[in-house]
Parts: structure tokens; C-alpha cells; sequence
């Protein structure tokens, strides 16, 4: 398993890494773990999103420097920015567990413990994927797979702006976002919290045949 920091980059050339990536994989290279920040911010329309869940116009977007796109990936609406770890795993499934729905609670398992060394309680609802704290999301998941091979993944608050949450319906729900920053009152370096949950990749239940971690630390594109 390869992890690969891309630093700060925009949506679509992070999505054009994916591509990339989900190539290789199924032509046989080891799975991939792609780490980013997301800028320019961007409001996120899933295949299953409704633009009636974005709830400022387009020109007040704009203004504060927030894009919309769409992506083939599943889920409602949801917003990247900076200081929020997007984590896209690539992996093959085939060599884990042909099973989505094991691989959607395994990722969320893996954020519950990785809050856990921050002092943060993390939690999974029934019916409602993510992560929370208490009735507060801190975690939104998303994937989509191509012959069980993953990508798009997870996008954790962690030092983010929590405002711009409020210019939607985050997973198309009324709900309140909140960060690692928020809730234990620490900046934590985006880089420890993407080597912290490489680790658990790497040692956690159905990621630990890994072997390789490369490109964790911070770089600024």
C-alpha cells in the first residue's frame, strides 16, 4: 500500500490523481492512498445531491472564492476546504473484501479510533454514514468503486473553516459540522493526522497487508 500526500490541491486535479490511480491498480500495482487539502474550496455534488441542498446562490459563492462541481461518487452535498484532511483510498477490494458495505463501516472504524488519539469520541449511526460527535458530523464519507476498485473516500474536519458548512445542507441533512480543532481544542498538524491514520491502515482489521508508506508530510502545491 502506497499513501501519497498531494498537499493543497484543487478538486479536479485531485480527482484526475484518483483516475490515475484507480488505473494502476487494476493493472496490478499496489493500492494507493491518496492525502490532500482541498483549494480552492468547493461545494460537492454527489450523484444523488440536489442543488436545493446548496442554500446561497451562486454569486455570494463566488465571492468568498467557493466553486461547485459535481463527482461519480455517492452521497448527497458536502463542502471541501482548507484544513480539512481528504483522505481517497484506491483500493482493491478483491484483496480484502468484495463487500461495500464492510468497506464503508471499516473506513468509518478506522476515523473512530484515529479521533480517539486525540481525545475525540467518535461514533457511527445507523442509517447515517460518517462520523459523529454526539449529533455533530466531523467525518463525511463517499466512494464509488469500478470493478472493486475504490476511490473518492472520506473528508475530516480538522483545523477547517465550520462557517462555510452553513452555506449548506451538509449530506443533504440539517446538521451541525464540527472539527478535531472544535472539539478538543487543538490545532493538530494535517500532517500527524495523516501519518496517525496511515498507521492504522497499516496495522487496523483488512488494511494490513501495507508495506510501503511514501509522501506523508505536507506539501504545498
Amino acid at each position: 500500500m502506497d499513501f501519497i500526500d498531494l498537499g493543497i490541491i484543487d478538486f479536479e486535479t485531485a480527482f484526475n490523481r484518483q483516475i490515475d490511480a484507480v488505473s494502476r491498480v487494476k493493472a496490478g500495482a499496489d493500492d494507493i492512498v491518496l492525502f490532500c487539502e482541498h483549494s480552492p474550496a468547493c461545494v460537492v455534488l454527489g450523484r444523488k445531491a440536489g442543488r436545493q441542498n446548496i442554500l446561497k446562490d451562486e454569486a455570494f459563492l463566488v465571492e468568498r472564492g467557493i466553486r461547485v462541481v459535481s463527482a461519480p461518487r455517492g452521497g448527497d452535498v458536502t463542502l471541501h476546504n482548507p484544513g480539512q484532511l481528504v483522505v481517497y483510498p484506491v483500493l482493491d477490494l478483491g484483496r480484502h473484501k468484495k463487500d461495500i458495505h464492510w468497506y464503508l463501516s471499516a473506513l468509518e472504524g478506522h476515523v473512530c479510533k484515529l479521533l480517539r488519539i486525540y481525545g475525540v469520541n467518535g461514533e457511527v449511526k445507523t442509517g447515517n454514514r460518517g462520523v459523529w460527535v454526539g449529533e455533530k458530523k466531523i467525518c463525511s464519507i463517499g466512494i464509488a468503486v469500478s470493478r472493486w476498485v475504490s476511490f473518492f473516500g472520506f473528508a475530516l474536519n480538522v483545523n477547517n473553516d465550520l462557517l462555510e458548512f452553513t452555506y449548506i445542507r451538509p449530506c443533504g441533512q440539517d446538521i451541525e459540522m464540527t472539527s478535531i480543532q472544535k472539539e478538543s481544542g487543538k490545532t493538530i498538524p494535517i500532517d500527524k493526522v495523516a501519518g496517525d491514520i496511515s498507521n492504522l491502515f497499516v496495522t487496523d482489521g483488512g488494511f494490513n497487508d501495507a508495506d510501503n508508506l511514501t509522501g506523508i508530510g505536507r506539501r504545498h502545491n
